[in-house]
């Protein structure tokens, strides 16, 4: 019986894809609520991501919920900065450990940003967690406590797969930050649209009328 040619790069190739996705299936059925994709993010979504950081301080980069490491891999070879993956899968977090050994992998809760980090100053934080599918008050505690970690200038990148901002109007005012719409990623599955959100640095108060100096009389 004829056998088929076999291109092992190709083969390769196809098995990594294949056990790259049983492991995100994997981490959906222990928790699908903690899962905010259908499937690993596509490197044009990933890509987009990381070019949304812009200019960003000194500093390392923080992702939230990284999986199997589809936006991970490109934030560190397009930033080259020190990164930070937070996986609350403790089975993610040691598989990701082992793909990329140069990745600093923190397994825990992402509402305990600051005291995981210990006190270090982040630059920016790449986020794929499911936002808008948590609690209000979960929520709230991840968005402020990657705020309260940064830098004043720092960075939140956040993809969504619907039409409004990953963040709720009434957390970002309560907040302080902005949020930007960028890219819509269409051949991602599904499609995604990534937004960028900032803490605008607060503006030297103008000097009112009444705080002018008021010329005094001669005595």
């Amino acid at each position: 019986m004829a056998t088929l040619p076999v291109n092992n790069k190709q083969a390769d190739i196809l098995l990594n894809k294949l056990k790259h996705l049983g492991r995100f299936w994997s981490a959906w059925f222990r928790s699908p609520g903690s899962v905010g994709a259908v499937a690993p993010s596509s490197p044009s979504l990933a890509k987009a991501m990381v070019h949304a950081l812009g200019d960003i301080p000194d500093g390392d980069i923080l992702e939230l919920g990284p999986g199997t490491g589809a936006i991970t891999h490109y934030i560190l070879q397009l930033t080259g900065r020190h990164v930070i993956a937070l996986e609350k899968d403790h089975k993610m977090a040691a598989k990701l450990q082992q793909l990329l050994p140069k990745l600093e992998v923190l397994q825990g809760d992402a509402q305990y940003i600051p005291e995981l980090l210990s006190g270090r100053q982040l630059a920016a934080v790449v986020s794929g967690l499911p936002l808008l599918n948590m609690p209000h008050e979960i929520r709230e505690n991840i968005i402020a406590g990657a705020f309260e970690a940064m830098h004043a200038d720092g960075v939140m990148v956040q993809f969504t797969y619907g039409p409004n901002q990953p963040i709720p109007v009434d957390l970002t005012d309560a907040l302080g930050i902005k949020g930007k719409r960028g890219k819509k990623i269409w051949n991602n599955v599904p499609p995604a649209t990534v937004w960028r959100f900032t803490k605008p640095l607060s503006e030297p108060k103008q000097m009112e009328q009444s705080d002018q100096p008021v010329d005094q009389p001669p005595a």
